[in-house]
């Protein structure tokens, strides 16, 4: 393969696994809390514990045309441990960051 595409993929599995593990994180309120403020509710078509679960099976699918499939799992569990603990830190120090993740309309229920 073109070097300039393996790159290209790790990039974009890596930007996929951030936001899946992104959107997984925001399913839950305490963490919505944190990053829009008390009492935030969401109206989304699609949930966010389903998107974060569809943008992480998209990595692993380019993980796969990446690469070969033992390297392809290696290199992803890898990634997955990467993003989640980026995912973490983000909630600890700067919340707000991760509100890029819902360009949606919301509502305040206070």
């Amino acid at each position: 393969m073109n070097l300039y595409l393996d790159a290209f993929l790790v990039i974009l599995a890596s930007i996929l696994s951030f936001l899946g593990c992104g959107y997984l994180a925001l399913a839950q309120q305490k963490h919505v809390n944190s990053v829009f403020g008390r009492g935030t509710q969401f109206t989304l078509k699609i949930p966010a514990m389903l998107r974060g679960w569809l943008l992480i099976a998209a990595s692993l699918m380019i993980c796969f045309t990446w690469n070969s499939i033992g390297f392809a799992f290696l290199f992803w569990f890898l990634l997955l441990s990467t993003t989640s603990l980026l995912i973490t830190l983000v909630l600890c120090v700067k919340p707000a960051w991760l509100r890029f993740l819902f360009m949606c309309k919301f509502k305040s229920i206070i």
